[in-house]
């Protein structure tokens, strides 16, 4: 059994989440979000804002959304005790109008999911009470937006506060003069629908749930391929976090990360079929990736929309290419180079994590006592990717792989490399035993950290 459970309410999106508590005569322990453990239940959120309020007996806030900087939120009540409500308004959902209500209590100790695409506002029915949640994207006081807290098209259930009438309860001005939901209906905010975003194009819950299927028909005890699946993972990670740190759209994070959850799909059958994780001695693996998605038709069980197909196609292709192919368009383009800094990224950290043994193509079990070819030590000076097709030995390999800083494209992803010293880490973790390799490999860590310091000059200017 996980951490958390989740439970499944009237309406699609919306869950009750209770922790694991663990309590002795001292008093208890609990998680309150754990990003793996949530992701096992089917929660991706990335969560980017904490807040917490204090509220006293009958007081009402809500029913908030916001028109822009949309929110999903984890809310849970610290202290005291409040009734909670989601009202859903994504537009075509087939609960849109309805609401889902659950008492959060410092006692219970449950908290809820409220989705991007819904109204949200509580009830404090103790004394006082504290609440505290987690956002998924900023606050934008210039974007707030609510609702009626008793719409009767709504028909919300507030439970009696003891000695209070619902005329009595507590609300801001601002609060007590939102719209009912008829009357938003007609404001242009409605019709122009910019505003929610519930039922995204780009459902990453639903496509992480499919890639686990999707893998699962695979030998996940072979540590090769239990590997790279955990690379998939970690690839879509560092592409949303570079999208978000270029400042592109939250959408388009969304595709920057489906993108680099799915750039090696391909690499389960080249090695179910080839035993090997070498394009040279097999198949193109990107090539491969998307047969897997546009041939194999495996893409509508990611994305039901079809209108960045070409894009998620063009990028996944590139991916691998000593060069991304010329006549791309801006947002085609754009999403190579995401997917190519955020796949190199991944590989200096993996192979740190790792045995070097587990990135070799030419089958060596020693990396170690492996010895660098002169020719490619020249070629790494010339600042261009080395072609694993064109390396002699595994250490070689691993210079290539040092080789991929030339092929960075933002300077946040040359930060990272820096900041992580991923480049002096990885020589050292090698552990060459030859003295010529040692000798080389520590003037290309020197000549790799001097170029990354270069770029990023450069870059700044």
């Amino acid at each position: 059994m996980g951490k958390f459970k989740r439970i499944d309410t009237s309406i699609e999106g919306v869950f009750i989440i209770e922790p694991t508590v663990f309590g002795d005569n001292r008093g208890y322990f609990m998680e309150t979000y754990s990003k793996p453990d949530f992701e096992e239940i089917g929660i991706t959120n990335e969560f980017v804002q904490d807040n917490q309020s204090k509220s006293r007996k009958g007081v009402l806030r809500g029913l908030h959304f916001q028109t822009e900087n949309t929110q999903a939120k984890l809310v849970r009540c610290i202290k005291g005790e409040v009734f909670d409500v989601a009202v859903d308004l994504r537009p075509g959902s087939k609960t849109y109008g309805k609401w889902e209500g659950v008492i959060l209590s410092e006692e219970n100790k449950k908290m809820f999911l409220i989705p991007r695409g819904f109204a949200h506002g509580f009830l404090v029915l103790s004394d006082e009470a504290e609440f505290a949640y987690k956002c998924d994207d900023i606050y934008n006081h210039s974007a707030e937006g609510g609702l009626k807290w008793n719409d009767p098209e709504i028909g919300i259930v507030w439970p009696e506060v003891s000695g209070m009438t619902p005329d009595e309860y507590l609300t801001s001005e601002k609060d007590a003069v939102w719209p009912s939901l008829a009357e938003l209906r007609k404001t242009d905010l409605f019709q122009n629908l910019k505003w929610i975003e519930g039922e995204k194009m780009i459902n990453l819950v639903k496509a992480k749930q499919y890639f686990k299927k999707y893998a699962s028909q695979y030998d996940m005890n072979h540590p090769r391929i239990r590997l790279k699946a955990v690379h998939m993972y970690h690839v879509a990670e560092n592409a949303r976090k570079i999208a978000e740190m270029i400042n592109l759209s939250q959408e388009e994070q969304d595709l920057a990360e489906l993108i680099g959850l799915l750039h090696d799909i391909g690499r389960f059958d080249q090695w179910k079929f080839y035993q090997t994780y070498s394009d040279k001695l097999s198949i193109d693996h990107g090539q491969k990736s998307v047969e897997v998605l546009f041939g194999e038709k495996e893409i509508r069980n990611f994305i039901e929309d079809e209108q960045y197909d070409r894009i998620i196609e063009k990028a996944i292709n590139n991916h691998n290419k000593f060069e991304i192919e010329k006549g791309l368009t801006e947002q085609e383009l754009l999403h190579s180079k995401i997917v190519r800094d955020a796949d190199n990224l991944d590989i200096f950290k993996n192979v740190l994590e790792n045995e070097p043994e587990n990135y070799t193509h030419l089958g060596s079990q020693n990396v170690a006592k492996e010895v660098l070819s002169p020719e490619f030590f020249e070629d790494f000076k010339k600042e261009h990717t080395l072609l694993y097709s064109k390396a002699k030995t595994d250490m070689d390999i691993m210079v290539a792989i040092i080789a991929h800083i030339y092929a960075i494209n933002f300077k946040e992803t040359l930060q990272m490399i820096k900041e992580n010293d991923y480049i002096r880490k990885f020589v050292r973790h090698i552990k060459a035993q030859d003295e010529y390799t040692k000798q080389k490999l520590d003037e290309i860590a020197d000549y790799a950290m001097d170029y990354v310091e270069r770029r990023i000059r450069e870059e700044k200017v």
